[in-house]
């Protein structure tokens, strides 16, 4: 009697699972999903309007603009005073190059912090960057270019094996306006820009 009992369960999980084809009876079997791809799932539910976005900047200048001065920055701490970036608010340019590591977004005071599905740290320092005075007086002044460095990327020194980089990506496109923009295909972010007439131009 229990061997029929359990024969009958058994039929009925199969039946439960199964689907008919033509005249053949199949069991559904999910195809199996690299934990990759399960994460960019993840992150596919969280809209854009929920990350940071740096202020409308400076447009960038035209083709034929001819460029005389061009400012450089990078390795900006989010968290600390940087009187340099309100002197150079003050400076006369045409484009201004951050060229990288524009947060520091795997740190949180002196402790790193990159093993975080979330990202909460990397949001944050954009969010940090995007609200401060100095930042905004050089955003709204000076067309800008930026560049994507490891502190910026969410995690030290680290790479393509940075488990949650596709969104780390996304986050820096959409701080940065780029998300709508050509630069380049995953991974990463490249972009090339011309300025000035043959013999006055300046490639970044």
């Amino acid at each position: 009697m229990k061997r029929a009992l359990w024969a009958g369960i058994f039929a009925l999980g199969l039946g439960a699972c199964a689907t008919e084809g033509t005249g053949i009876t199949t069991l559904f079997t999910p195809k199996p999903q690299s934990p990759e791809a399960a994460l960019d799932l993840y992150y596919n539910t969280i809209p854009d309007s929920a990350l940071p976005k740096a202020p409308a900047g400076a447009p960038l200048p035209g083709a034929d603009a001819v460029l005389s001065r061009i400012l450089l920055a990078s390795c900006i701490d989010e968290e600390r005073e940087a009187p340099a970036l309100m002197t150079m608010a003050g400076e006369d340019a045409d484009l201004l190059l951050l060229v990288g590591d524009n947060v520091y977004g795997d740190r949180d005071g002196p402790a790193y912090v990159s093993n975080d599905v979330e990202l909460e740290e990397l949001r944050e320092s954009f969010a940090d960057l995007g609200a401060r005075a100095d930042f905004q007086a050089l955003r709204s002044k000076f067309p800008m270019m930026v560049a994507w460095d490891d502190h910026d990327y969410g995690a030290n020194d680290s790479g393509m094996d940075f488990p949650f980089r596709n969104f780390a990506e996304r986050i820096h496109e959409v701080f940065w306006g780029l998300e709508n923009q050509d630069v380049g295909a995953w991974p990463g972010t490249y972009y090339a820009r011309s300025f000035g007439p043959e013999g006055q131009r300046v490639q970044i």
